[in-house]
C-alpha cells in the first residue's frame, strides 16, 4: 500500500505539473495576443478617428512638429495612448488624438478576468484527468503486485511442510545420538528461516493499521527468556514498564530481530540492558560493535559470515511502515545501543 500511495502521488505530481505548465503557457500566450491585439484596437480607433473628428472617450489636441515626433506610432504617456496625425494645409502642427488609459485599464480588467475564469475551468479539468490517467496507470501496477504477492505467499505456504519435516526428523535425531554441535547449528539456521519467514508474512499482511495493547515488559521478557537459552553467559536486564498501542505482529517482528542480534552479536560474558528513556526504547549490548552503522540497513549487507543481511533490512522496513524512528549507535569492541522512538505509541 505504501508503494501504491507513492507511485500514485509522485504520478499525479508529474503529470499534473506537466499539463498545469502546459495550459500555463497556453493561456500566458492567450493574454499576451489578447493584450496586443487590444492595442491594435485602439490604434484603429484613432486612425478612423482621424477623418471625422468626432468620436467618443477619445480627445482631440494638437501638437507642435518636433523633429523627436514621430506621426503614424501609438505612443503611451501617464495617462493616454496616443497617435500623432499629419494634417493637409497644417505645417506647424500634428494632429494629437488621445484614447484615455483608464478606459484600456477597464478593458484589459475584463480581458484577465475572461482568461482567469477559463484557465480555473481548464485547472479543475486537468486535477479530474490526472486522477483518472493516473489511476489507469495504477491498475497493472496493482494487478502486478497482488500477482506478486499470492505468488510469495504461496512459496512461504510451502515453505511449511518441508520445515516441519526437518523439525520432527531434527528432533527425533537428537534423541538418537543427543547434543551435537552441528545439530545444534542446523536447528539454529531452522529457527532463523522460521523467523525471516514470520518477519515476511508480517509484512506481506494488509493490517498494519491494526493496533493492539501490548505490556512491553512482558513481551521482552519473554524474548529474552527465549534468546538466552542458546547463550546462557549472557546476562540480561530489563528496566522497561510501560504498554504500546500499537501492531504486534509488526513490532513483535523488529524485537526479535534486534534482541535477537544483541545476543548472537554479544561477547562469551557479554550484557544486554534494555530501557525507556523520554519514551524511546534503548537496547545495549557489550557485542562486536558495528564498523559501518549507516550502512547496515541496506539488503544484505552484513559484517561477518553469520546471517545473510536482511534482519537489519527487514527491521527499517517495519520500522518506516509504523512510522518510528531508529537510530544505531556503535563502537567496535565496546557494543551497540539501538534507539526506537516510540513517542507516537507510548
Amino acid at each position: 500500500m505504501k508503494n501504491e500511495k507513492n507511485f500514485l502521488i509522485l504520478s499525479f505530481i508529474i503529470i499534473f505539473i506537466l499539463l498545469f505548465s502546459l495550459i500555463s503557457v497556453i493561456n500566458y500566450d492567450e493574454y499576451k495576443k489578447a493584450k496586443h491585439h487590444l492595442k491594435d484596437n485602439i490604434k484603429q480607433q484613432l486612425e478612423i478617428c482621424s477623418y471625422k473628428l468626432n468620436c467618443s472617450d477619445i480627445k482631440v489636441n494638437f501638437a507642435k512638429i518636433d523633429k523627436h515626433l514621430k506621426p503614424f506610432i501609438l505612443e503611451e504617456n501617464k495617462n493616454n495612448y496616443y497617435e500623432l496625425f499629419k494634417v493637409k494645409d497644417f505645417t506647424k502642427y500634428y494632429l494629437k488624438l488621445a484614447y484615455p488609459k483608464d478606459l484600456y485599464n477597464k478593458q484589459l480588467s475584463k480581458l484577465k478576468q475572461k482568461i482567469i475564469r477559463k484557465f480555473l475551468v481548464e485547472f479543475a479539468i486537468i486535477l479530474v484527468l490526472t486522477f483518472i490517467f493516473v489511476y489507469i496507470l495504477l491498475i497493472p501496477l496493482r494487478k502486478a503486485y497482488k500477482i506478486n504477492e499470492t505468488f510469495i505467499k504461496d512459496i512461504l505456504h510451502d515453505f511449511n511442510t518441508p520445515l516441519t519435516t526437518l523439525k520432527l526428523n531434527l528432533f527425533l535425531l537428537k534423541k538418537e545420538i543427543g547434543y551435537n554441535e552441528r545439530i545444534e547449528k542446523i536447528e539454529q539456521n531452522i529457527s532463523a528461516v522460521l523467523k525471516y519467514q514470520e518477519n515476511l508474512k508480517t509484512f506481506l499482511s494488509n493490517n498494519k493499521n491494526q493496533i493492539d495493547i501490548i505490556n512491553l515488559k512482558e513481551l521482552i521478557d519473554e524474548k529474552l527468556k527465549f534468546y538466552s537459552t542458546n547463550y546462557p553467559n549472557i546476562k540480561y536486564k530489563n528496566e522497561i514498564n510501560c504498554t504500546l498501542s500499537i501492531n504486534k505482529n509488526a513490532f513483535n517482528s523488529i524485537l526479535d530481530n534486534l534482541i535477537s542480534n544483541a545476543f548472537k552479536y554479544n561477547k562469551t560474558d557479554g550484557e544486554i540492558k534494555l530501557f525507556m528513556k523520554d519514551k524511546k526504547l534503548y537496547i545495549q549490548d557489550s557485542g562486536i560493535g558495528i564498523k559501518n552503522p549507516n550502512k547496515v540497513f541496506d539488503r544484505f549487507y552484513k559484517e561477518n559470515q553469520r546471517g545473510v543481511g536482511i534482519g537489519m533490512n527487514i527491521v527499517k522496513k517495519f520500522c518506516d511502515e509504523l512510522k518510528i524512528p531508529i537510530k544505531i549507535k556503535s563502537q567496535i569492541n565496546k557494543g551497540s545501543t539501538i534507539i526506537l522512538d516510540l513517542k507516537k505509541y507510548c
